[in-house]
């Protein structure tokens, strides 16, 4: 079995995704969909960026409120937020998909190295309809904020 048979990215077609800003997007997913009340769930964020790997920008995950989402701007007020955990880095080199372990490096500016980053933490759901907040934290060229608009049904 080849190494880039299981990967954990999250497929391009993932019906969650939202651009970044700096050609970064993610592509996100729940594992099991739909996750089970009262059970840890799993919630993956690939992010791509179409030049080059991303290493200044974070990711944090909570159980949102439908009812009042958090604003893109407020990067403070909640205190419940999950730090993801990057746990696969992926770069085409030379038309070649391969674990940036395994990348010669560094890549500069003038050589493009497309990458995805998946990053996962597991979150638990009550019952009904919720929400999934991801909040961004960058101190490079994707502007920091949260996402409040991933909804979901939890059984």
């Amino acid at each position: 079995m080849n190494a880039m048979d299981n990967l954990k990215r999250v497929s391009f077609k993932s019906k969650q995704s939202w651009e970044l800003g700096g050609e970064s997007v993610i592509y996100c997913e729940v594992i099991p969909n739909p996750p089970q009340s009262g059970k840890e769930a799993l919630v993956r964020i690939t992010h791509t960026n179409v030049y080059c790997p991303v290493k200044d920008v974070a990711f944090f995950i909570r159980v949102g409120n439908l009812s009042k989402p958090t604003p893109f701007d407020d990067l403070e007020t909640a205190t419940d937020w999950v730090k993801t955990e990057l746990v696969e880095e992926i770069v085409f080199v030379a038309d070649e998909e391969i674990h940036r372990s395994k990348a010669n490096e560094p890549f500069g500016p003038e050589e493009e190295a497309p990458w995805d980053g998946t990053f996962e933490a597991m979150l638990t759901f009550p019952t009904g309809k919720n929400s999934i907040e991801i909040k961004v934290s960058s101190s490079g060229p994707i502007q920091s904020g949260v996402i409040s608009d991933w909804v979901l049904d939890v059984n």
